[in-house]
């Protein structure tokens, strides 16, 4: 039976963290320009920039396997005697109060949205897709998440999506360091890649595959989307500032631009919840080799791999960008 898999931090969490400089493109050049960022990273340095940490923890939580009944452990201690998880099936330990792993029940998501993006990550050289892993329903709760379908070892590529596949939400080739908030990612997204006619139709099987309203079926409400009364009954003075100071964004960023409060809403959502944050050091030229580089924050959606859940407590896997400085990178998930 296989298993859903999620990450140590929330995509609120990374996508709050998510900083990069501000774009210098024009309406006309953005979708080409993002395009040749990840297409050709010898003209745009993104070959020449060192990935300073990419690691976000993630879960696969209960993994459970089809045939072999093998999983990798579950539990992020370093203590080994603390550990709990799933063993191979010769594992000795069978004992008197030996743990035994709770089995999450799934049921394949078989939708057209779904295999398409699945045959569309394939063709583009990925792997472990629909090989190791899919998407399905968790039957206890309903959650469409990403399950392993097999056992992996520890430091084992689960599954990898080339690092062409990533939709950038900012410019890592922009000279300023500032931070940008998810309202303008989420401007950012909505302007790359949703209302761009070419973007929208190169990257329409992972589109298609995301939620598009409040009305979809995998659309859960976050506080931005509460009515007043709502927001001003959460008990943490801290969030109820946030959430208002974003709404307060989204609306002067609508009145500024042709898009929607609506529109700029629901894609501050997909930010929030689906975004990773990259670190890239600054190019060489033009900076001593005794000067520290100023590493810049970018926030990306990386489809397929973002259909994995959280879980603080017990991550068995890790998100990592290999081979960063050559032209086929990777963003794999690793067995922890």
């Amino acid at each position: 039976t296989p298993t859903p898999i999620a990450t140590a931090e929330s995509r609120e969490e990374a996508a709050g963290r998510a900083a990069t400089p501000h774009l210098k493109h024009n309406a006309d050049t953005e979708y080409s320009d993002m395009m040749v960022i990840w297409k050709d990273r010898r003209s745009t340095r993104i070959g020449e920039m060192k990935m300073i940490t990419v690691l976000f923890s993630i879960v696969l939580a209960c993994l459970l396997v089809h045939d072999t009944g093998a999983s990798f452990a579950i539990s992020s201690s370093k203590t080994p005697s603390q550990k709990s998880g799933f063993a191979d099936k010769g594992s000795s330990n069978k004992g008197f109060g030996a743990k035994t792993p709770p089995k999450v029940l799934h049921t394949p998501d078989t939708s057209t949205e779904i295999q398409t993006l699945c045959q569309f990550l394939v063709s583009q050289k990925s792997v472990g897709i629909g090989d190791g892993t899919e998407v399905g329903y968790n039957l206890a709760n309903g959650m469409r998440s990403m399950f392993a379908t097999r056992a992996f070892k520890k430091n084992e590529i689960i599954c990898k999506i080339p690092s062409d596949c990533a939709l950038a939400l900012a410019d890592p080739t922009a000279e300023t360091t500032e931070d940008l908030t998810i309202v303008q990612c989420a401007q950012n997204y909505l302007n790359f890649y949703v209302k761009n006619p070419t973007a929208a139709q190169t990257w329409a099987p992972y589109l298609d595959s995301l939620p598009t309203d409040r009305d979809s079926p995998h659309f859960s409400p976050t506080p931005d989307f509460y009515s007043s009364d709502e927001i001003a009954a959460l008990e943490y003075p801290r969030a109820v500032k946030a959430v208002q100071t974003r709404l307060d964004e989204i609306s002067k960023i609508a009145d500024q631009s042709e898009l929607s409060s609506e529109e700029l809403q629901f894609a501050s959502w997909i930010v929030s919840s689906r975004s990773f944050t990259i670190k890239i050091s600054a190019p060489d030229e033009q900076m001593s080799e005794f000067v520290s580089k100023p590493a810049k924050k970018l926030p990306v959606l990386l489809p397929y791999l973002d259909m994995v859940n959280h879980d603080s407590e017990n991550p068995n896997a890790e998100l990592h960008l290999i081979d960063p400085e050559k032209d086929e990178a990777w963003f794999a998930l690793r067995a922890k």
